[in-house]
């Protein structure tokens, strides 16, 4: 390396090319060439030159190859629900397991502060207008007219919230489902503001979520069908498809079921009360239709589970979905997907597909 220049490791690489590899070959196929009319087919040459050219053909063919994917399966609808107020329980229609119609009572909260409040507004709204309805008498009172007026809006409109926060304190149902208390609650029951109360699980369609490394994603596809077989053996296979596939890589883990740490498959670490995946994820989302609910609930035994774990094979011919598992956590302690209080989304699924 010290004695010589670099490119003369260049040369002796064209020479040793050249002479150990090229110059044998030619000689080779120059002799063939010499010798052409001498050669003759037999079966036993022609099998020599088939088979391997068979073996070359067949290891070009690209064979179905199996990519096993951890996954959880969940209602496509799940809303949580909050108390808007600190108050107390007065009416509870339903109990946990319960199927709901969209817009039914699920629970009825009394909150003597805001009953106070409202009652004051009211009140002080009365006086405002009797003072209005008087005939002006005198230019100190029709000067008060106007600063009356604007009083008298600014109470009609504070009524109107206070009304408004006291409707809410009615909870009803934002779409057809099954309710899932994860507390014990009962009339009379005080409760704070933002307490989570219950849950509602749709019954109309189900998503599959699930974990690919990157070194997978290739294999997987948009569109394609397969077929879901729980583990436990005592459901028919449900068609699925595949409808999403992010175009980036997840920066946490949703389901703690899935991290290493709870004995899943994912390798994870903790950051700031996160799971966060050792390696790069992607999430890959399949749908079935379920016609007339209740899937869900007979793959637990019971409505109080927001989703189950399990895994799916997918493959670039075939995509099977497979082997899903009721969770071991306790629904309790299971983190649940972002959701909001107030708004309901609806994934896309194979239910929303040709």
């Amino acid at each position: 390396y010290h004695l010589f220049f670099k490119v003369l490791g260049i040369l002796l690489l064209v020479v040793e090319l050249l002479w150990f590899i090229a110059k044998p070959i030619y000689r080779e196929l120059k002799i063939w060439w010499e010798r052409r009319e001498q050669f003759q087919w037999g079966s036993g040459r022609l099998m020599a030159w088939l088979m391997p050219l068979a073996l070359l053909l067949f290891m070009a063919i690209p064979l179905p190859s199996e990519v096993k994917v951890p996954a959880v399966i969940r209602a496509a609808e799940i809303q949580d629900l909050f108390a808007p107020e600190a108050g107390q329980i007065v009416r509870m229609p339903v109990a946990a397991g319960q199927r709901v119609e969209q817009g039914e009572v699920l629970l009825e909260l009394y909150s003597p502060e805001l009953e106070q409040r409202l009652e004051e507004t009211s009140l002080e709204l009365r006086m405002v207008n009797e003072r209005l309805s008087r005939q002006a008498s005198s230019a100190e009172q029709r000067s008060l007219v106007a600063v009356n007026q604007q009083l008298l809006r600014q109470l009609e409109r504070r009524l109107e919230g206070l009304q408004a926060r006291l409707d809410r304190l009615t909870l009803r149902a934002p779409f057809a489902g099954i309710v899932d208390t994860r507390r014990s609650l009962h009339e009379g029951q005080w409760i704070g503001e933002d307490a989570d109360l219950m849950t509602v699980h749709g019954t109309g369609e189900v998503v599959i979520d699930g974990l690919v490394g990157e070194q997978d994603l290739v294999l997987l596809e948009v569109g394609q069908s397969g077929v879901f077989i729980a583990d436990s053996g005592e459901h028919a296979a449900l068609p699925i498809r595949l409808s999403d596939i992010s175009v980036s890589a997840i920066p946490f883990l949703r389901y703690r079921e899935l991290a290493s740490d709870h004995g899943g498959p994912v390798a994870v670490r903790s950051s700031e009360d996160r799971l966060v995946p050792e390696s790069a994820y992607y999430r890959p989302e399949a749908g079935w239709c379920i016609r007339h609910g209740g899937l869900l609930s007979s793959f637990s035994g019971k409505p109080a589970s927001d989703h189950w774990v399990g895994r799916y094979s997918a493959g670039r011919y075939p995509f099977t979905l497979l082997a899903f598992r009721p969770a071991r956590i306790r629904p309790s302690s299971i983190t649940s997907p972002q959701r909001t209080p107030s708004t309901t989304g609806r994934p896309s699924s194979a239910c929303s597909m040709g």
